[in-house]
Parts: structure tokens; sequence; C-alpha cells
């Protein structure tokens, strides 16, 4: 009966859920594998009125899959389910085997909304709560991009810590590849959010990661980002960005106007780059080649 029901609540056939709980079926059932209950399968796939209804049959609010996930988790993309998992008492900092609470989930590119943010906090999450590569929510939403709404609703968050120097160390914190928030966010080219981040007190003299890097050397940022970048963050910050960052950037996307104009702008720092190599020993000249350029 187990399978059947749980069938029944992932393809939202509410009479027959409700016909199964009366003739006994166990509410909290989860699946051999998975360890997905019913609730937890009503929740990932936004059955509102199923996961009442399981709800008020004695589901376990608590349970969770076999990777940890709970139905907070799995319920991050829905703001109705959301708020009722969070009325009904879902414990809001439960972590998932990557050490993940579902405001880290909330906060993700594509996951949450600030709405569900804004709920989680109010319930009491945890915005300082780190995960498995020491990461705070505030890490990945700058990493992911999220929504400046939403990266505001965090550091919002961190401003209301009594001590300067908890708040500061918050904002500046780094995760295990020594990566602050603002770091990531000018990694991965976000213009916008590394913009917010500086003016909520974020230091624009990066350190280098544990690679010995700085962001903008990595050359994952688009081209236009990077520009904008270079010109937010300190000197220090960037000082490699001719030599390993931009040039082997343009090498990759063939972009011969912006390779010339990086040698006219800098081109001390351009000869020395010729044999420079990024982390798989590819210089600027073999990234080209290889790419058709």
């Amino acid at each position: 009966m187990g399978r059947d029901f749980l069938e029944d609540v992932k393809n939202n056939l509410l009479s027959k859920v409700q016909a199964r709980l009366e003739l006994g079926a166990d509410v909290n059932y989860a699946a051999p594998y998975s360890r997905r209950t019913a609730l937890l399968v009503a929740c990932q796939n936004g059955f509102l009125e199923a996961a009442t209804l399981l709800l008020d049959k004695g589901a376990d609010i608590a349970a969770v899959t076999r990777t940890g996930q709970s139905a907070l988790h799995l319920a991050i993309e829905n703001l109705e389910i959301t708020r009722r998992l969070v009325t009904r008492g879902a414990p809001v900092n439960l972590e998932d085997e990557s050490g993940r609470t579902p405001l880290h989930w909330a906060v993700a590119s594509g996951s949450g909304s600030e709405a569900v943010a804004r709920l989680l906090l109010g319930a009491g999450a945890n915005p300082l709560a780190r995960d498995i590569r020491d990461q705070t929510s505030l890490h990945v939403a700058a990493q992911d991009g999220a929504d400046v709404g939403i990266l505001g609703l965090l550091l919002e968050e961190v401003t209301l810590l009594e001590d300067e120097q908890d708040r500061k160390a918050a904002l500046e914190a780094v995760d295990i590849d020594g990566r602050s928030p603002l770091f990531l966010a000018c990694w991965q080219g976000h213009v916008a959010q590394a913009t917010l981040l500086l003016q909520w007190g974020a230091s624009g003299d990066l350190a280098e990661d544990r690679h010995g890097k700085h962001p903008l050397d990595y050359g994952n940022a688009p081209l236009e980002a990077a520009e904008k970048l270079r010109s937010l963050l300190q000197p220090s910050s960037v000082a490699q960005l001719g030599r390993d960052g931009l040039l082997l950037s343009y090498a990759c996307r063939g972009d011969l106007d912006g390779i010339e104009q990086l040698c006219l702008s800098e081109k001390d720092s351009v000869q020395e780059a010729g044999g420079v190599a990024d982390a798989r020993g590819a210089t600027a000249a073999h990234l080209a080649a290889a790419r058709g350029h």
C-alpha cells in the first residue's frame, strides 16, 4: 500500500490519498531508497492541499530524504507551502547532507524568492549558518547572482548584529577556498551584487584565495562585467588582471578587439603574460588555438 500511496500523492489524487489514509495507510511511509515520505513528495511538487491534508493526518514535518532535505528544503520555490510549513513548526535551520539550510536554498539563483527568504528569516532562520564548504547564505547569494533584493535582505540581517566586529566578520567571512561574498560575486561577474556588497561596507581590497588568485584572475566574468568590476575594486585586487584574467578570457573568446585594447593599455603587463598559463597549463595562445581563433 505504501508505494501506491506515494504514487497517488505524486499524481495529486487527493480523494485516493484520503481514502488510503482512512484505510490505514502509514502517513509517514518512506520510499526505500530516496526516503521520501508523502509530505516530502507533496512539498516537492507544490501540492498545497495534499501537504495540508498530510500534516493534518500527522505527517512528520521534520522527516528528511536520503540526502537530508526536509519538506522546507523541497518547498522553497513555493511561498504558500513554505508559509504553511513554517506556521506548522517546520525546523527552519535543519541542514541537508551538504550542510545547507532552507535559507541557503532560498537565496540560490533560480530557487526561492525575496518573500521566501524574508519568511524564513522572520521564523528564525540563521543567516550566518555555514555549509560544508563554509559558505553562509550571503556567500551563496553573491556567487549565484541572487536578486539584489535577496542580497539586500541578507545584508540587513548582518547589520542587526550588535557588535561592529561581528558585522564586519560576517561581511568579510571566507569559505573553504578563502573567498568572501564579494570575491565570489566578482569571480562570477555579478556586477550589481558586487556593487551592493561594496555599498554595504565590504572591503574592495580583496585578498588572494587559497589558490593564490584574485577573483578576476580566473577569467570567469564576462568581458564587460570584468571591466566594470575592475573599476570597483582596489588596485591590489586586480593587480594580476591583465596577466591572468582578461588576456586569458579574451583569448578564450577570440576577442581580437579586446586583446588589442589590452595590449595598448597594458603593454608591459601583456608582454609578460604571453607565457603565463592557467591552472591547466594553457597559455593565452593555447586557449585561442584550441577554440579555433
